[in-house]
């Protein structure tokens, strides 16, 4: 366990500001049906954003073709709710800067990414996100790692409905 970030404490502002942001798209694009959330970060994770994709946004232009892949999604709230996470992120990184930890990925990435996605996860036990919306939590230019943790992520946050319809576009697709 690091001595560097409050893992509990990330994991409860990244709720806050997910839920918030997600709330907030919902109210914005009322009638139009969101069906996709998805928290992106960088290979360090010390960066955090989120996007959102709706029905109409998929039916337009085309867009099939990405309705699985966040870093194409256009939509998103004001980042002002994640700052409170930057500033978590942040402050980790300026003591992270003065100890070297041999265990990085166990130490320092693995925890961090975890609290991203069981954050997403307890908002959908808890009805914050129905069962048709696709949550991920990806890297935008992800190492081989990042590309692992993002698989067992999306298993974990989607139905099996879900991530056979996943399966199925990245076969096309992917």
């Amino acid at each position: 366990m690091s001595d560097l970030i409050d893992f509990d404490k990330l994991k409860s502002l990244v709720k806050d500001a997910v839920k918030t942001t997600f709330t907030n798209l919902q109210r914005i694009h009322q009638p139009d049906e969101l069906l996709g959330y998805a928290l992106c970060t960088d290979d360090s994770v010390m960066t955090l954003y989120h996007v959102a994709m709706t029905q109409q946004w998929l039916s337009q232009d085309d867009n099939t073709e990405f309705e699985f892949s966040p870093v194409e999604w256009d939509l998103s709230d004001r980042d002002v709710h994640f700052k409170g996470v930057a500033t978590l992120l942040a402050a980790r990184l300026e003591l992270e800067d003065a100890k070297l930890y041999e265990n990085y990925l166990e130490e320092i990435i693995n925890p961090t990414f975890k609290a991203f996605v069981l954050a997403l996860l307890e908002l959908r036990q808890e009805g914050v996100f129905a069962k048709n919306v696709f949550l991920s939590v990806l890297s935008a230019d992800p190492s081989e790692h990042m590309l692992e943790l993002e698989s067992a992520a999306n298993r974990k946050l989607n139905s099996a409905e879900l991530l056979n319809r996943f399966n199925d576009w990245h076969a096309r697709f992917g």
